[in-house]
């Protein structure tokens, strides 16, 4: 089961880059959850070609995006409470174009 609750922390991106080809890196800041889940999108409403990712550590390493594409990323913060996942709301999207 899935809640989404406004008590979880939500998160805000530092950075989003493209520092090598068909790569990404995004930054954001770090908060005290188990997970965070990244999105990344070439439509800014997040209604298609949206690829999910997670991570455990305040950053994470996308690899093989479209060269010379722009996508758009959102982050939330997942904590497991019971036998249950809850979600934070989305941060605010950041558009990166890939190398």
């Amino acid at each position: 089961m899935k809640f989404t609750t406004s008590n979880l922390p939500s998160v805000k991106i530092k950075s989003v880059k493209s520092t090598a080809a068909k790569t990404i890196n995004v930054a954001y800041a770090k908060a005290s959850v188990d997970k965070y889940q990244i999105q990344v999108s070439t439509d800014s409403n997040f209604k298609k070609t949206v690829k999910t990712y997670t991570s455990t550590t305040a950053s994470k390493k996308i690899a093989n995006l479209k060269s010379k594409t722009t996508y758009y990323v959102r982050v939330r913060t997942i904590t497991n409470a019971n036998e249950y996942k809850c979600y934070s709301a989305w941060s605010g999207s950041k558009k990166v174009k890939v190398k």
